[in-house]
């Protein structure tokens, strides 16, 4: 646990973070973890908060709801952690890697002891019997002794945990989910083992005192053991939510505050069930704090209205809502012993929430510090003999008595014996004094040493420091502006430096970052310098740097602040993105390969991708080597956008590919268009509508899609769509007959032609009497005058020929005035198809000696799609009196 949230106290000399004040670990707040950090629970009813920015620990007694008593801590600029063990505290300085212990009964801090890196994420946990000191950046945990500190058994986590990714179960066992690449280690004693199934963003809680994992990005939830993860269960929240967690004490659950929605998820571990919600605020701009519970009591404050929401979890009901901090204050939730107690972190108020007959209620505020001064409030305290060794004495339940054992120093040995206190025969019982607690003789204290000024300055910044006390002056960088692969030098003036050591800590003001560098020794000499950089920082702009010095003689530190810029020489370049297959089936195999000529392999190479359509998040943002090809399956037909991001040192450059994946025209025939429409949509597809003449099938129905249904085309693609138009109108072969091509034996004709034409021609007639005696209207088509001549005229369709048109028509022929007719001809109807195959149709033979006419009624369906038909005429061994006659020549249904 490294503090609180980002951001919100960059004033505070010190940061203090607690169980139910926790830092969010990329979007997720957590609580709940077994180290109560900033929470020092004492005897029954009473607990410890932290005023950081005014280096003061307060110990609260919940049955009076008065302050009981006050210590002073010494507190770095840099995060200051508070982890309860029994009666004690253990106080972690971050930004030096040291440990202090907080004596529970005579309140007397001990010497600092490095037990961490300067600045590489130092912590402190508890849970069973065990109390371990983790390493972030070593990647190691210790066993301490809660006593002494003695360190015990170190043991390499194999992990980089992050903030709210350890855990300390109700075994003894640590938990640790690595950061950096994923997995969750254990820690049992000398044993231990890692699971690898969990990612590097989930985050490790308690669940009725075992550890269980939340995965936000993956939005699932599971109890693990040394065994691995059991069953994941459904987490109903967004990966983008940012939101704060805790496993239950009493039910197998874990509560996700959501601000966006403004709700409480509740999410089952033992089964998959995510399908509880409580609305506690408004949806919106919530700033959720980190929970607590007490009993089957929820608690959820919200930083932007000052409120704190109960909810009781056995009902997934809304409660009651305090007021107990002006809005935008961060306060911290203590659950213990049956009460709730707050602690306003930006003011000097707390108090206490307690639950009477039947009902949550918020007693006095009671007051940590006096707001104008920041002094301690002072404590009444009974008449009688006083150690003078806090602001206060233990609440009348009475903590324990100091003990009469010599408590050991990490080394072994036992300090000196505390000289007794000199005894005031009048005292102040009604104004006891105000401070820390008084040292033991020879025992270390907490440096107050001056800082000496700089050489040369001309100026002291205070009285000279003590020959014993290890002090150092004001911090510079030289310059204090550097590119992103720049370096400066830092300066500062020193005292009392013998057989120190020391180290830097970066600090990024606006991302997640810190560096820290190894241990060294000081050198000689009053002023002190080393250069730094490059950094390794990911993001530009103003960074903090401290220097510690630790050494036989105490702790001191010094800030400066450093910028970075962006370097045109490290701006990554991102060219020639791109995705084979362009258009891949589901579930097959995608790669994308990119090139960045730069920065190279230095840089972080991120990929996502999103379903372009409905905005799904198929792959959230994942870390791959750079200049790797990055493989991916798209799990259904959509467009997706791939995005590499490749950042370096706060410099990003971005590019983006599409990908349209393969899909199934569905089958839409004999639908209506809306039909077809919303059925091709429905699929990725668009719709382009056209319209067919069909005998078969009524107007407005689709015949046919285009390609067909079963087709494999790309998503997005547009789909034809054949619509049935019904029946063509008619198609009258008389009326047409000035647009057809006519041609005999002889070559073309012309139109009309003449009855003494040797070549034959064709004449409209608008009656002519026919060998039967009628006299209708008449095409008359004589052949060319030889023996088996022939004439015809071709016909182009507006629209081809359909199944189920039929070609009607009566031959016959013109009468000869005065005698029998002597013709005898053929009379042939011919298709033409589209391949220009000629496909007769009908024939039929007559002659006009019979003075009978003959109908001809023909289905052209074995022609479907013809798009011309063709009239002819063909002669015997002599064409003399062929005047054939067709009447009424016509194609319909």
């Amino acid at each position: 646990m490294r503090g609180l949230s980002r951001g919100r106290r960059p004033s505070a000399a010190a940061v203090v973070s607690a169980v139910a004040v926790a830092v969010p670990v990329v979007l997720v707040g957590t609580a709940g973890q077994g180290n109560p950090v900033a929470e020092l629970l004492q005897e029954t009813g009473t607990v410890w908060i932290a005023s950081p920015d005014q280096g003061l620990l307060s110990l609260i007694d919940g049955s009076s709801q008065e302050l009981a008593a006050s210590v002073r801590v010494t507190i770095p600029a840099g995060p200051l952690d508070v982890t309860q063990a029994g009666p004690s505290a253990y106080v972690t300085d971050v930004a030096a890697g040291t440990v202090t212990r907080l004596d529970g009964a005579t309140y007397a801090p001990s010497s600092p002891f490095l037990l961490g890196t300067p600045g590489g994420g130092t912590s402190v946990l508890t849970g069973g019997d065990a109390l371990f000191v983790v390493d972030a950046a070593e990647r190691t945990a210790t066993q301490l002794d809660p006593t002494t500190l003695r360190t015990g058994e170190t043991v390499s986590l194999a992990a980089e945990p992050g903030a709210g990714q350890t855990v300390v179960d109700d075994d003894g066992r640590l938990w640790a989910v690595d950061a950096g690449g994923g997995g969750l280690t254990w820690v049992d004693g000398t044993r231990q083992g890692v699971i690898r199934d969990v990612d590097p963003q989930s985050v490790v809680v308690l669940v009725q005192g075992r550890p269980a994992v939340v995965d936000v990005a993956n939005r699932r939830v599971a109890r693990v053991d040394r065994g691995g993860v059991q069953a994941w269960g459904c987490l109903d929240v967004r990966p983008e939510d940012q939101v704060r967690v805790l496993g239950s004490h009493t039910r197998p659950e874990v509560y996700a505050a959501v601000p966006s929605t403004g709700t409480v998820v509740v999410a089952a571990v033992d089964r998959d069930d995510c399908s509880g919600v409580v609305p506690v605020a408004e949806p919106g701009t919530n700033d959720f704090g980190a929970l607590a519970q007490s009993g089957a009591y929820l608690f959820v404050p919200n930083r932007t209205d000052g409120t704190t929401t109960v909810v009781d979890t056995r009902t997934g009901t809304r409660v009651v809502a305090f007021p107990l901090t002006p809005p935008g204050n961060d306060v911290q939730l203590v659950a213990k012993d049956g009460l709730v107690f707050y602690n306003d972190l930006d003011s000097h108020v707390s108090g206490v929430l307690t639950f009477a007959d039947g009902s949550w209620v918020q007693g006095p505020s009671i007051d940590k510090y006096d707001p104008t001064t920041g002094q301690p409030v002072t404590v009444e305290t009974p008449t009688g003999p006083s150690d003078g060794s806090v602001a206060g004495t233990p609440p009348a339940s009475g903590l324990p008595a100091a003990p009469d054992a010599v408590t050991q120093t990490p080394d072994g040995s036992a300090p000196p014996t505390p000289a007794p206190e000199p005894t005031d025969p009048t005292p102040d019982t009604t104004q006891p004094p105000i401070g820390p607690p008084p040292t033991p003789s020879g025992a270390p204290s907490a440096p107050t040493a001056a800082v000496p000024s700089r050489p040369g300055s001309g100026a002291a910044t205070g009285p000279p420091p003590a020959p014993d006390v290890l002090a150092v002056g004001t911090l510079t960088a030289t310059p204090a502006t550097i590119g992103a692969d720049g370096t400066t030098t830092l300066t500062a003036p020193v005292a009392n430096t013998e057989g120190a050591h020391w180290a830097v800590t970066v600090r990024a003001q606006d991302c997640d970052f810190a560096q820290t560098t190894p241990m060294a020794a000081v050198p000689q000499g009053e002023v002190f310098t080393t250069s730094l950089g490059p950094l390794s920082s990911e993001c530009l702009g103003v960074h903090a740097v401290e220097m510690v010095l630790v050494g036989p003689t105490g702790t001191a530190a010094a800030s400066t602040t450093l910028e970075l810029v962006a370097d045109p020489a490290s701006t990554p370049a991102v060219s020639g993105l791109a995705c084979a297959p362009v258009t891949p089936a589901p579930e097959e195999a995608i790669t994308c390969t990119a090139d960045e000529t730069v920065v190279g392999r230095r840089a972080t190479w991120t990929w996502s991708v999103a379903d372009s359509v409905s905005g799904e998040t198929v792959l959230s943002p994942s870390v791959r080597s750079a200049g790797e090809p990055f493989v991916v399956t798209v799990p259904h037909p959509s467009r997706y956008t791939v995005t590499l991001s490749v950042r370096y040192k706060g410099s990003v450059d971005e590019a983006t590919a599409e990908i349209s994946t393969t899909t199934t025209v569905p089958d839409v025939t004999g639908m209506s268009v809306d039909q077809a429409t919303e059925t091709l949509a429905s699929a990725g597809l668009g719709a382009s509508a056209s319209t067919e003449a069909s005998n078969a099938v009524a107007a407005g129905t689709v015949l046919r899609s285009e390609p067909g249904g079963g087709s494999v085309v790309v998503f997005g693609d547009a789909v034809g769509v054949v619509v049935s138009g019904g029946s063509n109108p008619p198609v009258n072969l008389y009326d047409r007959a000035w647009g057809a091509t006519w041609a005999s034996g002889a070559g073309a004709l012309a139109f009309p032609g003449t009855d003494g034409d040797p070549r034959g021609g064709a004449i409209l007639y608008g009656w002519a009497v026919l060998e039967d005696g009628s006299a209708p209207p008449v095409l008359s088509m004589h052949p060319e005058w030889v023996t088996g001549g022939w004439i015809e005229g071709t016909y182009t369709l507006d629209a081809p020929v359909l199944a189920g048109d039929r070609f009607r028509a009566t031959v016959g022929f013109v009468a000869v005035t005065g005698a029998t007719s002597a013709g005898v001809v053929t009379f042939r109807v011919i298709a033409v198809m589209p391949n220009d195959d000629r496909v007769e149709v009908h024939a039929v033979a007559d002659t006009g000696a019979d003075g009978v006419l003959r109908a001809i009624d023909v289905d052209l369906s074995r022609v479907a799609g013809a798009r011309r038909i063709v009239l002819r005429v063909e002669a015997g061994e002599t064409a003399a009196q062929d005047w054939a006659a067709w009447i009424s020549p016509t194609i319909s249904p």
